[in-house]
């Protein structure tokens, strides 16, 4: 994209809040999309706010982040049978909340527990449907 072509878009199109009512018509053109039924179909995921937030505090207490990648994944049978969910889980689609400091993952930098690995990211929200 040339320096000219740039110019004529917003700067400030990133990290910011938007109105209700254009994320919801982004949504309803997702929810437009045909399932293909290669795999189960995922419409949203749904976040407690308070473990969500406890999540966010902490990382903000013990870690060097950022930034908070979104990330589409794929739910495999390791995961399930480590959290003990219901196997029906396996191969739907979800999405983690990844934790970074530029490129690089975040990096536990203070607590307890001075584990001095890589933050956790945030997941196991309520799928639908």
């Amino acid at each position: 994209m040339s320096n000219e072509s740039k110019s004529q878009f917003s700067v400030t199109f990133f990290n910011q809040e938007v109105p209700y009512e254009l994320a919801d018509a982004c949504i309803d053109e997702y929810l437009k999309v045909p399932n293909t039924g290669l795999l189960p179909r995922t419409d949203y995921i749904e976040f407690t706010k308070d473990p969500l937030n406890d999540w966010m505090d902490r990382l903000s207490a013990t870690t060097d982040y950022k930034t908070v990648r979104v990330s589409l994944g794929i739910y495999t049978k390791e995961l399930i049978t480590h959290f003990k969910a219901d196997p029906k889980l396996i191969g739907r689609v979800t999405v983690f909340f990844m934790p970074y400091n530029g490129a690089n993952a975040a990096e536990i930098t203070s607590g307890v527990d001075k584990l001095r690995g890589k933050a956790n990211p945030y997941n196991l929200g309520e799928i639908h449907p």
